[in-house]
């Protein structure tokens, strides 16, 4: 047959700890397929069928063109909030 395998006393430490590990994985699996007798909800594809699904296909950028006007409009009115800043070309507002 062959050399018997000659591993040190951690070696079969080792290998014992996974052959636990890799049996006790496989009984929690079969155990919670037994515990689990109901059958899954079925799932009704129409449900995840968007219903403007004809505007999406006309205009598929609807809602992120619609938060970038937002923002636009954001940003014009705290440009007309702000009081107006002095002109660096102006010589009398010159730092030097």
């Amino acid at each position: 047959m062959g050399e018997p395998i000659n591993l040190s006393p951690f070696g079969w430490t080792v290998l014992i700890c996974l052959g636990v590990f890799i049996l006790l994985i496989n009984v929690s699996l079969f155990a919670a397929l037994r515990r689990k007798k109901t059958t899954p909800p079925r799932i009704d594809p129409m449900r995840f069928v968007p219903k403007d699904i004809g505007k999406t296909l006309r205009d598929p950028w609807h809602q992120e063109d619609a938060q970038w006007r937002e923002l636009s409009q954001q940003v014009a009115q705290l440009k007309r909030d702000q009081p107006p800043r002095p002109d660096d070309s102006d010589p009398e507002n010159r730092v030097e």
